[in-house]
């Protein structure tokens, strides 16, 4: 049985895809990560299998944007919702990461 490249999807050579904006940043580019600010392109166009291998190999990696959106989902809640709408998601931990994270805490607590 083979597993290796189990979550690696086939794409398209960068020369042939049309340029586009970062939402992020708003770079014009042609790719699929922004060359400013390193956002993905397709970041959620991901198979679950590949986000639980991900997030484990994540989990305790907090870093500056962890502390900055906890900050802002204490203080500014819908702050958090509006700017990941827009599209700008590479300054502040995904969510999903912060929900299990508050889980596990929660958990501990009880």
């Amino acid at each position: 049985m083979k597993l290796k490249g189990w979550y690696k999807k086939e794409r398209a050579p960068i020369a042939e895809l049309e340029p586009h904006e970062c939402p992020n940043c708003g770079t014009d580019f042609q790719g699929y990560f922004c060359p400013n600010c390193g956002q993905s392109d397709t970041e959620f166009d991901r198979p679950f299998g590949f986000v639980i291998y991900n997030f484990i190999g994540d989990f305790f990696a907090f870093d500056v944007r962890f502390f900055q959106t906890f900050k802002y989902l204490l203080l500014k809640p819908g702050f958090l919702t509006i700017e990941f709408l827009a599209g700008r998601r590479q300054r502040y931990a995904p969510p999903f990461r912060i929900f299990i994270f508050l889980s596990f805490v929660c958990c501990y607590r009880c």
